[in-house]
């Protein structure tokens, strides 16, 4: 009777061979999403006490995405023993906002009277809503991160690499990020107003 052992081949996995397979990937984007945000700016006139009033309905995405350039040595470190463990320190998802060009024709302004205005057959409505692009970038970036983006991103980051390091033949991985240095204003602010 012939018995087949079946025997593992182990292989030493540098740290360096880690950082080249994710230096090669340099941005990873880990989730998106698309909604409205409704936008309510009060402008100051030139008579004193009136103001004029206006409400964007603006449709944004928002992208998840890690900046893997700042991966490095100390990002990385491998265990070597009965089984295989790597632990891996990624930076925090970044959130980029735009306006997909497809999507400028669907952008609605509505003015204090209540009657709906075309952004982009106006001029002067295109520099007021110009003007607060700012604002309403903050805006959507609080209203995406209350929807959740930035864990989706950071599970989708944790899939990723779970998968890409047991397939480098690791045993057990272990993900993990570091604190965010996005001011503390837009990761707990709740329905925020912005003026």
């Amino acid at each position: 009777m012939l018995i087949l052992l079946q025997s593992r081949k182990k292989t030493t996995v540098r740290t360096e061979s880690v950082i080249h397979r994710i230096e090669r990937i340099a941005e990873l984007s880990t989730a998106r999403m698309t909604t409205l945000l409704i936008f309510e700016p009060e402008k100051e006139s030139i008579v004193p006490g009136t103001s004029q009033r206006y409400i964007f309905i603006v449709p944004f995405q928002v992208r998840g995405y890690l900046d893997l350039k700042s991966i490095d040595s100390n990002s990385i470190e491998i265990y070597e023993g009965e089984s295989r463990r790597i632990k891996l320190v990624l930076p925090p998802p970044e959130l980029e906002v735009t306006i997909p060009q497809s999507k400028i024709p669907d952008i609605r302004v509505i003015n204090q009277s209540g009657v709906l205005v075309k952004v982009f057959g106006n001029r002067d409505m295109l520099k007021t809503f110009q003007s607060y692009s700012k604002e309403i970038e903050q805006q959507a970036l609080i209203s995406a991160q209350e929807m959740g983006i930035e864990e989706t991103s950071r599970e989708s980051a944790k899939n990723f690499f779970h998968g890409l390091l047991l397939g480098m033949g690791f045993d057990e991985v272990v993900v993990l990020f570091k604190e965010s240095e996005r001011p503390q204003s837009l990761r707990e602010s709740p329905n925020p107003v912005i003026r």
